[in-house]
C-alpha cells in the first residue's frame, strides 16, 4: 500500500505538469497550424498512432513491467533489440502511406522518429514500472513536452505555419529522453532473479498477440479520425481531433494507477485486492473529471479557440461520458494481461474494432464528428463489460 502510494504520488505530479504541457502543445497547433493544417498533422498522427506504434511497440510496454516484476530483467534487452531490428521496415511503410495520402514527407519522417523514440522509451519505463518505482518517469516526461512545447512557441514567434513544425517538437523531445532514460537504464537495471530463463519465443507470442491487441486498441481509438478524413475531409477532422486532444488528456490517470498496480495484478495471492482499489479510485476519478468536463466544454472552445473549432465544444461535451468508460477499460484490460488472458483481451478487442468501423461507417456519412462521437462512446462501453465478465470467469474457475 505504501509503495502504490508514493508511486501515485510521484506519478500524478509528474503527469499533471506533463499532460498541461501537452495540453498547451496541441491548444498551439490549431493557432500556428489553422484549421486546414491541423487536420493535416493530426490526420497523419493519428495513422502513426494507429499503425506504427502498435508494430513498434509490439506488446513489450506492458510485458517487461509483468516480467519484470516476476524477476525475468532480461526482458528489457530482448524487447529493445526487436524494436531496433524491425523500425526500419515499419517506418518505411509508414512513409509509404504518408505519400499514398499526400502528405508532406517531412511530416511523415519526422512522425516516424517521434513514434520509434517513444515506443523504445515506454519499454524501458516498463523496467521500473515492474519494480514499482515511478519516480524516474514522473520527471522525464514532464521535461521532454516541456521541451516540445518550447518549440512550438518559438516556431509560432516565427511565424513557421508547415505541419512538420508539429511533429518536430514531439521527435526532438523524445529522443533526448529517451537517449538520457537508456543511459540511466544501463545502472539501474537489476540482475535477474528467476533461475528459470524465458524464452524468447514464449515472449515473442505474448509479445505478438498483445501488438495485435495494441493495433486493434489504436484502430478503435483512431479509426474514426482516419474515417472523417476519408469520408468527410481534414476540416471535420480538424474539429474532431481538438476535441479528443482533451478527452486523451485525461487518460494518463488510469494509465498511472494501472502502472502503480500492475506488479501486484500480476501475483495471484494479490490480485483481488490490488483490482478493487483500482476500481474504486478510477470510479471516482472518471466520473467526476467526466462531469466537469462536460460542464465546462462549450465555454473553454468558445473563449480559448479559434472560431472555426467552436463546434469541437459540443462535441467534447457528447463525449465526455467516455472518460469514465476508458477509466475502467484501462483497468479491466491490463487485469486480464496480469492474468495471462492475451487471447480473451485479442478477442474483445477485434469486436470493438469491428462495432467501431461498423458503426462510423453507418453514422459519418450522415452526421461527420457527432458520429464518429457515438460511435466512440459505444464502443468504450463494450470493452469493460466483456472484460469484467472474461475477468469473473477466470477467477471463479
Amino acid at each position: 500500500m505504501q509503495s502504490f502510494r508514493k508511486n501515485l504520488a510521484w506519478g500524478f505530479s509528474g503527469q499533471v505538469i506533463a499532460k498541461a504541457c501537452i495540453f498547451a502543445y496541441h491548444f498551439t497547433l490549431p493557432h500556428l497550424l489553422g484549421r486546414e493544417g491541423y487536420g493535416v498533422f493530426a490526420l497523419q498522427f493519428a495513422l502513426g498512432a494507429m499503425l506504427l506504434q502498435p508494430l513498434l511497440e509490439l506488446g513489450f510496454a506492458q510485458l517487461v513491467p509483468k516480467w519484470v516484476g516476476r524477476g525475468h530483467a532480461e526482458v528489457f534487452g530482448m524487447a529493445l533489440r526487436y524494436q531496433l531490428l524491425s523500425g526500419g521496415a515499419w517506418i518505411l511503410i509508414f512513409c509509404g502511406i504518408g505519400w499514398l495520402t499526400e502528405a508532406p514527407l517531412l511530416l511523415s519522417a519526422l512522425l516516424s522518429v517521434h513514434f520509434l523514440a517513444n515506443s523504445m522509451q515506454q519499454t524501458g519505463f516498463g523496467v521500473l514500472r515492474g519494480l514499482e518505482d515511478l519516480r524516474l518517469e514522473s520527471v522525464l516526461l514532464p521535461i521532454q513536452n516541456l521541451l516540445a512545447l518550447a518549440w512550438v512557441l518559438w516556431a509560432l514567434q516565427q511565424g513557421w505555419m508547415e505541419p512538420w513544425v508539429g511533429a518536430a517538437g514531439l521527435a526532438g523531445s523524445r529522443l533526448l529522453g529517451l537517449g538520457f532514460l537508456l543511459g540511466r537504464l544501463r545502472r539501474l537495471e537489476p540482475s535477474a532473479e528467476n533461475s528459470t530463463p524465458l524464452s524468447w519465443n514464449r515472449l515473442l507470442r505474448e509479445a505478438v498477440a498483445l501488438g495485435v491487441v495494441l493495433l486493434m486498441i489504436q484502430l478503435y481509438f483512431r479509426i474514426d479520425t482516419a474515417m472523417l478524413g476519408w469520408l468527410r475531409g481534414e476540416s471535420e477532422v480538424a474539429l474532431y481531433s481538438a476535441a479528443y486532444t482533451i478527452l486523451e488528456g485525461t487518460f494518463f490517470i488510469p494509465a498511472l494507477v494501472v502502472a502503480s498496480l500492475i506488479g501486484s495484478l500480476s501475483r495471484e495471492e494479490d490480485f483481488s485486492r490490488s483490482f478493487s482499489k483500482g476500481f474504486r479510485v478510477l470510479s471516482l476519478s472518471g466520473v467526476g473529471i467526466g462531469l466537469t468536463v462536460g460542464a465546462l466544454a462549450p465555454w473553454a472552445f468558445r473563449e480559448f479557440y479559434p472560431d472555426s473549432f467552436v463546434e469541437s465544444g459540443a462535441l467534447l461535451r457528447l463525449l465526455s461520458p467516455t472518460i469514465a468508460l476508458v477509466f475502467w477499460g484501462y483497468l479491466t484490460t491490463q487485469a486480464l494481461v496480469a492474468l495471462d488472458q492475451q487471447r480473451a483481451y485479442l478477442g474483445i478487442t477485434a469486436l470493438a474494432v469491428i462495432l467501431n468501423v461498423s458503426l462510423n461507417l453507418l453514422w459519418i456519412p450522415e452526421h461527420g464528428s457527432h458520429g464518429a462521437a457515438w460511435s466512440t462512446i459505444l464502443t468504450e462501453l463494450c470493452i469493460p463489460v466483456c472484460c469484467w465478465v472474461q475477468i469473473q470467469r477466470v477467477r471463479s474457475q
